[in-house]
């Protein structure tokens, strides 16, 4: 049985983040993952569950970040882009440093959809308390020049999903990254928009979900054999 252990980690002031902890058969996986959302795609969306349940399959704890930053937060929104980011890094530094105290890990990884790779590329990415850590990002705003330019100098190993169609998608940074970053594995999908889905195209968009499931779990299993039954 999946064990969810809900808790929350103080940021600043009197503001603290909400996360909820998902442990694989009760006990605590020899893995970490920390999940954080899009701003409207949160973790009962399809990309996010069922990468979810591919993380438990391979016997991961997965800590859902449950920020609040959906386009009703006028303030965050009102927010210049490098403080939005500084934001959400301080969020997720907050919740990850309240789990990894109570337990120790063999792995740590971060996924992240959309806004959400926010603070993993801008953070993360260039802690050095985090440089054996796995990432994977879904969707990221590649059209951020900061966003870009961290994930050229990256270290981390990294999956990499995103679609043609996506209007955070740069041709130029694919190009780039697939050129010089030996560490990123690229999951282009033709056409596919922010969502990682081919317009209204329901079959289509399963197959998309099936085949980026499939390619995660080879990326994760380099890393996290999943434990016999």
């Amino acid at each position: 049985m999946v064990q969810a252990i809900t808790g929350s980690a103080p940021v600043s002031g009197e503001r603290e983040v909400p996360y909820t902890l998902i442990r694989p058969d009760g006990g605590q996986g020899r893995a970490v993952c920390f999940v954080c959302p899009g701003a409207s795609y949160l973790f009962d969306k399809p990309l996010l569950h069922f990468s979810t349940m591919t993380l438990l399959r391979f016997g991961a704890d997965v800590v859902h970040v449950r920020y609040a930053y959906g386009k009703d937060n006028t303030v965050f929104w009102n927010l210049p882009e490098d403080e939005r980011s500084r934001v959400m890094q301080e969020d997720v530094r907050a919740v990850t440093e309240r789990v990894l105290h109570h337990s120790d890990y063999e792995q740590v990884l971060f996924l992240g959809k959309s806004i959400g790779t926010l603070p993993i590329v801008n953070g993360v990415c260039r802690s050095p308390r985090h440089a054996q850590a796995a990432v994977i990002l879904l969707t990221p705003l590649l059209t951020l020049q900061t966003v870009a330019d961290h994930l050229l100098t990256c270290p981390q190993a990294v999956f990499l999903a995103i679609g043609t169609g996506d209007p955070y998608y740069s041709e130029p940074v694919i190009r780039l990254l697939a050129k010089t970053r030996p560490n990123v594995t690229l999951h282009i999908v033709p056409q596919a928009n922010h969502a990682l889905e081919i317009g209204l195209d329901a079959e289509a968009s399963l197959d998309v979900l099936r085949s980026l499931m499939r390619d995660m779990a080879l990326f994760l299993s380099d890393r996290l054999p999943i434990p016999a039954r």
